[in-house]
C-alpha cells in the first residue's frame, strides 16, 4: 500500500496595525519581533513543511522574505478587524 505523507503548511496573518497596538508584529521582544518570533517558532517545527506569512506591512513582509519563507501581500481591504 502507498502512504502519502501529509504536507502541512503554517499560514501566518500579521497585519500592519491592530486594535489595541499600533505596529504589534513589529514590536521587538528580546531584539526580536513578533512575527520574527512567531516565524523561527514555525521554521523549528519537524511538523511544517511549508511557511506562508500573509500581511499589508511591508516591513512585515521583508522580515519574511529575510527569513526566506513565502510571503502573500494583502490589500488594505483584506486587513481590517472584521475580514
Amino acid at each position: 500500500m502507498n502512504k502519502k505523507k501529509a504536507k502541512i503548511i503554517a499560514f501566518i496573518p500579521a497585519k500592519k496595525n491592530s486594535r489595541g497596538l499600533k505596529n504589534k508584529n513589529l514590536k521587538k521582544l528580546n531584539d526580536l519581533s513578533l512575527v520574527e518570533l512567531t516565524i523561527i517558532n514555525a521554521k523549528k517545527s519537524k511538523f511544517i513543511n511549508e511557511i506562508y506569512l500573509s500581511s499589508d506591512s511591508n516591513k512585515i513582509l521583508d522580515i519574511g522574505k529575510k527569513q526566506k519563507i513565502n510571503v502573500i501581500k494583502r490589500k488594505k481591504h483584506l486587513s481590517t478587524h472584521n475580514t
